[in-house]
């Protein structure tokens, strides 16, 4: 959730993929990425994560300008 796509620019996309495990696989790789149920509501990279249930909790990180954001958001997974 979250993160960069060149380094510099914040993204607000959500994407999950199962770990590879079976013959042929050596984790972590992941498999078939898909969305999330939801995008993020602000674009942010390096923020604290933590997970509880079904949600994913997103707390502070920063934004394309390297501002910090004073935010938190849940995702379901």
């Amino acid at each position: 959730m979250g993160g960069t796509t060149d380094g510099t620019n914040a993204v607000n996309t959500a994407v999950q993929a199962p770990m590879c495990t079976g013959t042929g696989c050596s984790a972590p790789d992941l498999k078939n990425f898909s969305s999330a149920s939801t995008n993020l509501l602000v674009a942010r990279y390096l923020p604290g994560f933590t997970r509880a249930g079904a949600f994913f909790y997103l707390v502070g990180g920063a934004d394309s300008s390297g501002n910090p954001i004073a935010s938190t958001e849940r995702n379901v997974r």
